[in-house]
């Protein structure tokens, strides 16, 4: 497969649309279905695990293969604030809490999903840059 970080880099689109038609039934004050709720966001959670899975591969590889400098701090970036957004997952697993309660203030909340679409934003970036350097 030629340039795999362009199919990578796409998807993000598969992880945004779901979320984004909740948002806008929600807006129009319209009722969701529980399961098609439930789906739709598994869905998304799904294709944003893959993107971040299938990055670090891929970034990864190329940093080993070609021992490319900028792309290995994009490389440890992305794999330390993905830790850094383990971190509460991991908690509310261990405590048996539910994830919400781990992230009570309103701060965390904020600052956990700004994590996330950093996180997805680097994985983008450096799939298209590895495409680039390979």
């Amino acid at each position: 497969m030629s340039h795999p970080g362009r199919w990578i880099s796409l998807l993000p689109i598969l992880a945004l649309i779901p979320r984004l038609g909740l948002s806008v039934i929600a807006a129009d004050r319209q009722d969701v279905a529980p399961e098609t709720r439930a789906l739709l966001l598994w869905w998304s959670s799904a294709a944003l695990a893959a993107l971040v899975g299938l990055a670090e591969i891929y970034v990864g590889a190329t940093v080993v293969s070609r021992r490319h400098t900028g792309l290995a701090l994009v490389w440890g970036t992305i794999t330390a604030l993905l830790n850094a957004l383990i971190v509460p997952l991991s908690l509310s697993g261990l405590q048996a809490e539910p994830f919400w309660e781990i992230l009570r203030s309103p701060a965390l909340r904020v600052a956990w999903s700004a994590g996330l679409g950093l996180l997805s934003t680097l994985c983008v970036g450096g799939c298209l840059w590895a495409d680039i350097a390979a």
